[in-house]
């Protein structure tokens, strides 16, 4: 699939049901087109449920892959909220029925958004955007249709005790902190990037170090949604000065319409001038600043969760092999005090076939953590570049609002202080 595809996702379209218990739901339109070589444009209509099928699949299928995430899918909980606050809304003032409308909006192209960059990033992956079923799910609705309703299948190694194992990770917190093994970890995977391919025999990451990167991207993906709740909190706050600011503004120019005193006329129109500007100001950090850094926290939260999500399953896949060779270790013992012809021939019958389902996981393993490699350090690298950015929007946002709330107060106050005089 070539990676000079551009996507498009359209508002949500409601689809009524096609019987009489089938209950309605959103589809999206998604437009795809090409830049290089013969034109095109394709559109095509794709409900939630069938990029959360196709996230399942590829996740199952590359296991070993940060498949690119999506957004929550909303819960029976968030509907109900919402039915809710539609009542509500039928008998509050009109301002704060416009503002939740304008915080939907916000959600819905945030949704979109998310999609969007999710096929942009399937069709950038090395190895995921030659999948046939990405295919099928771009051009062929019939044929996506029949794939979607196929069961999800796992590697059978990933399928045993996952839950239990991954539960007695977490619980468990002893040794270095988990950002100091995260750190380390990224350090050894960029000196094998620098490397190449190195020894199959050996994995790339060990458990604890597994350990580590799981429990950091978690506390990530909690912190940056944390930080995101609180951006975004800041970013309708800028808004609200802004639309306080430009109120005041008129308001305080519509005193001196008909005013016949000059010096009064004089004094109040910078005051108001001042108070439009920093309006302008807020608005502008509103959209163009804050409203990007809401929406790349978001995405780096859902992110971090995929991460978390590949690890699980690296760790069980490791997890599985030890099981194997402990079993391995037992045989051992049992063929040396077997003393029946029959019963150790049998006995190491089983090891051979145990000590060779170990060595094509282990294959399995350490080929799809060369895979891993990649996709956590483009992970981690991206997270690193925008937590710059962050910092960088944050000292943008304090400076520019100091240095402009100084000179407009400058130009107000030489303009007011005739009046005063």
């Amino acid at each position: 699939m070539s990676n000079g595809l551009l996507f498009e996702i359209g508002d949500a379209i409601e689809a009524q049901g096609q019987s009489t218990f089938s209950l309605s739901h959103y589809e999206y339109p998604v437009t795809m087109r090409s830049l290089a070589g013969k034109e095109l444009r394709v559109v095509f209509m794709r409900r939630y449920n069938d990029f959360l099928t196709l996230r399942n699949m590829l996740s199952a299928k590359y296991w070993f892959c940060v498949v690119p995430p999506i957004p929550e899918k909303e819960t029976a909980i968030d509907a109900v909220d919402k039915l809710k606050s539609a009542a509500v809304l039928m008998v509050r003032r009109g301002d704060e029925a416009a503002e939740q409308k304008r915080k939907t909006e916000e959600f819905l192209q945030y949704r979109r958004e998310l999609l969007r960059i999710f096929l942009q990033k399937l069709c950038h992956h090395p190895l995921l955007c030659d999948d046939d079923l990405l295919k099928r799910f771009f051009v062929n609705d019939d044929e996506w249709e029949r794939k979607a309703k196929e069961p999800i299948k796992m590697p059978p190694f990933l399928s045993v005790s996952i839950l239990s194992s991954w539960k007695g990770m977490a619980k468990r917190s002893e040794g270095e902190p988990a950002g100091i093994t995260y750190t380390k970890a990224v350090a050894r995977l960029e000196q094998a990037a620098d490397r190449g391919a190195g020894d199959r025999g050996a994995p790339l990451l060990s458990l604890t170090e597994i350990e580590g990167i799981a429990r950091h991207v978690n506390c990530l993906a909690t912190n940056f949604a944390a930080l995101r709740a609180k951006t975004d909190a800041l970013a309708h706050q800028h808004r609200e000065v802004a639309d306080a600011l430009q109120q005041f503004a008129t308001s305080f120019a519509a005193i001196v319409e008909d005013e016949e005193d000059a010096a009064l006329k004089k004094a109040v129109n910078p005051v108001a001038l001042h108070c439009g500007s920093m309006s302008t100001l807020y608005e502008k950090q509103y959209r163009s600043e804050l409203k990007n850094v809401v929406f790349k926290l978001g995405y780096h939260s859902l992110s971090s969760l995929a991460v978390g999500e590949t690890v699980e399953r690296l760790y069980v896949a490791v997890q599985y092999i030890q099981q194997l060779s402990q079993t391995q270790s037992e045989l051992d013992k049992k063929i040396s005090r077997a003393t029946a012809p029959n019963k150790c021939m049998e006995l190491r019958t089983q090891r051979t076939q145990i000590g060779t389902q170990r060595l094509e996981v282990e294959n399995e393993l350490n080929a799809g953590m060369e895979k891993f490699k990649v996709d956590f350090l483009c992970y981690h690298n991206f997270k690193q570049e925008d937590m710059l950015e962050f910092l960088e929007v944050f000292k943008r946002i304090q400076m520019k609002s100091a240095e402009q709330l100084k000179k407009e107060w400058d130009d107000v106050l030489s303009s007011t202080e005739e009046l005063m005089e």
